[in-house]
Parts: C-alpha cells; sequence; structure tokens
C-alpha cells in the first residue's frame, strides 16, 4: 500500500521547485533515455499479395523496426528530444520481403517556461521545421503508484485525438482521414521536478517515465541528473518552415501518391511500408 500523504505532498513540492526562479532553477539538469516499442497485429488475407509468405515472420520484423532509443536532454524549463542513431529504424529484410518503417525523426524542443515547441521532422527525405505553440495537455492525475527504477511514480492519463490516414487494404479505394480518440497512460516522478517527458508529452509535475498510448510505449530506462558537463540544449533550426496543418496536408499527398504508384503493381507483394508517430 502506498502512502498517498507522502505522495501528495512530493506534488505539492515538486510545483513549488518548478516555480521557484533561484539558484536550483538556474542548475538542474540532466539526460533520460528512453526506449519505444509499438507492437503491430499484422492482418492480410489469402486474397492479397503476399501469398506463400510467413505472415509470423513479417510481424516479428515489423516490431524489430518499431524499436528504438531516444535521448532527453533537460534542464527545468527547456528539453530537446531526439532518436539516438545506434537504433534508427531502418530496411529489415528476411521471408522474401522487405519491411521499411517510416517514422518521426529529427529533434523536438520544448520551452514550458515561454509555451513554445519546435520540431524538425523528416517527411521521405526532406526536412521541415515547425514552430509552434506548446499544446496543452489535460491530464487527470490518479491515486495509483508504481516503482520504475528506483523512482517512485504516479498515474495520469488524458484522451488524445488524433488524425490518421487510413488505406483500403487492396489500395483500390482512395485513403481518407479518420479521427480517433486514444487514451494516454502516464507514469511521472516528483522525485524529478521537471515538467518534461518523451515526445510530444510534458505538462507534469514531475518528469514523466512512461508513456502508453495505444500499441506504443515509451519506457525510460536511464537517468543522469546534474552531469559534470553542462547539458546543452540546442533549438533546432535545419529545415523548410511549415505549419502543422500544411504537414499533415504534405504527408497525406505523399502516401496518395505511394498508393497511386503501387497499385495494381506486383512490386508491393515484396514491400511493407509502415508510418509511425503523430
Amino acid at each position: 500500500m502506498h502512502n498517498i500523504t507522502k505522495n501528495r505532498t512530493l506534488l505539492v513540492l515538486a510545483v513549488l521547485l518548478l516555480s521557484a526562479g533561484g539558484v536550483f532553477g538556474q542548475a538542474f539538469q540532466g539526460i533520460a533515455t528512453y526506449k519505444t516499442a509499438a507492437s503491430i497485429d499484422l492482418q492480410l488475407d489469402s486474397s492479397q499479395a503476399l501469398q506463400g509468405i510467413d505472415h509470423s515472420a513479417i510481424q516479428q520484423q515489423l516490431q524489430k523496426a518499431l524499436q528504438r532509443e531516444y535521448e532527453l536532454r533537460f534542464t527545468v524549463y527547456e528539453s530537446t528530444y531526439k532518436p539516438l542513431e545506434s537504433l534508427e529504424a531502418g530496411p529489415t529484410g528476411g521471408s522474401g520481403i522487405m519491411v521499411n518503417v517510416s517514422g518521426r525523426r529529427g529533434l523536438v524542443y520544448k520551452n514550458t517556461k515561454d509555451q513554445q515547441l519546435v520540431e524538425s521532422t523528416d517527411v521521405f527525405g526532406k526536412l521541415f521545421l515547425i514552430k509552434d505553440d506548446l499544446e496543452r495537455i489535460e491530464w487527470r492525475l490518479e491515486d495509483e503508484y508504481k516503482q520504475i527504477g528506483e523512482y517512485e511514480c504516479q498515474k495520469a492519463v488524458y484522451d488524445r485525438v488524433v488524425n490518421r490516414v487510413q488505406f483500403s487494404p487492396a489500395l483500390d479505394e482512395e485513403p481518407k482521414t479518420v479521427t480517433d480518440t486514444t487514451k494516454v497512460v502516464a507514469w511521472f516522478t516528483p522525485e524529478v521536478p521537471v515538467s518534461h517527458g518523451p515526445g510530444q508529452y510534458w505538462g507534469l509535475p514531475g518528469l514523466i517515465l512512461e508513456v502508453r498510448s495505444g500499441r506504443t510505449a515509451m519506457i525510460c530506462t536511464k537517468i543522469i541528473l546534474n552531469p559534470a558537463e553542462k547539458v546543452d540544449i540546442d533549438k533546432p533550426t535545419r529545415g523548410k518552415s511549415i505549419t502543422r496543418e500544411e504537414l499533415q496536408q504534405l504527408r497525406e499527398k505523399k502516401l496518395k501518391e505511394m498508393q497511386d504508384k503501387y497499385k495494381g503493381n506486383d512490386a508491393t507483394a515484396g514491400r511493407i511500408m509502415i508510418r509511425t508517430g503523430d
């Protein structure tokens, strides 16, 4: 049984520390490493192109390709989140097919004091730069706790609305954008009193160590607090400036071009492309 009174005291302490502007606020910094993974429920029937292929082997390759490692560098108010090169997802082969996963790359910068977000992102090989206000997340704190590594964490949830591009299995219909609502579950620790987290997640009175959204999970595997060397926070500057709405339209256009290219082409029998991220 967790001591709820103790944890609520930690929450109040964390909020006070986050709002303080003294020596602590100037010096506190750290680096957190996250591993991400997504499970795939691949359903292909005998009428589709991948006849004679071991579907379980395809699913294993997809899940391996979706495993990535990221680094979150943070001070009290600023953070950057980027993929580490060692586990960058690329094409994987085997069982007679090629699996290529396209997803979020680049750098995400957040400033919680100025409510600013700057993101460099790759869309089919071209780099774009988005400057935006931080989206405020309506977290709901729950009286549930668990240990992650050496840190005690509290649970928080919110309902995230996302737009997804949906294709017909046989690529014989126009792609359409559908709106889904996904429950996001986060675990944060007031013992690291910063309002940061992986990816687009932030806004809790403590560092977010775990996020689960649908079939995707982000889990912190290592934290270094106040390292000897200063933690540099570099705001991204590379890429063509674009709004988030324009980026979504561009992605839909590129995906439509891919669908038209491969529609009715036997080459699709040897390749699967899946996009992860937004």
